[in-house]
């Protein structure tokens, strides 16, 4: 517990993360600790708690690669297949392709990097208007020329899979992934 509240408290003090991090063994709790905050409310943070639910983040990233493959499984697409079959005016749209966009050799700008804070995280977005952004980020280099991290290419691969599938990318997860 002592090491587990050490590395907390350095996140803490820099507030570098809100979090709750819980220890089990063998089901049962042996160490529970929340840091930083759940909202903001007039300009003050609420404490996090154990009850406090947060946007998962990066985490998400590795579920939708786990989803792709899933349908690159069953053959409900290829990676090779490029983005214009179902995102032709995104920039290089022919040129990049699933697999690109998994690797993060796109090319595409980062879309959270044209968000235009302090909306940019609290305020939800529609996927025309997220396209635009990504629109908007441009090209930093031709597919496959280097690897560069961009959200654009995964918030891209989640909006294939509710193409593909017809459904939200949230009952996606939930129905081939966390209800499992």
């Amino acid at each position: 517990a002592k090491q587990h509240d050490g590395w907390l408290d350095v996140l803490e003090k820099e507030s570098l993360v809100s979090m709750t991090v819980p220890v089990s063994e063998k089901g049962t709790l042996r160490y529970q600790r929340s840091i930083g905050f759940a909202t903001i409310e007039n300009g003050i943070p609420q404490k996090a708690d154990a009850g406090t639910r947060f946007r998962a983040g990066p985490v998400s990233g590795l579920y939708t690669a786990v989803l792709m493959m899933q349908r690159v499984e069953s053959a409900t697409i290829t990676l090779d297949s490029p983005l214009a079959e179902f995102f032709p005016d995104v920039p290089n749209a022919l040129g990049i392709t699933y697999r690109d966009l998994l690797a993060h050799r796109s090319g595409l700008g980062n879309y959270l990097q044209v968000a235009n804070p302090p909306d940019g995280y609290t305020r939800v977005r529609t996927r025309a208007e997220l396209l635009t952004l990504i629109g908007k980020a441009g090209v930093r280099f031709a597919p496959r020329e280097r690897v560069e991290y961009s959200d654009s290419n995964y918030l891209l691969l989640g909006f294939v899979l509710e193409k593909v599938q017809d459904r939200s990318y949230d009952d996606i997860l939930l129905r081939q992934i966390v209800g499992k």
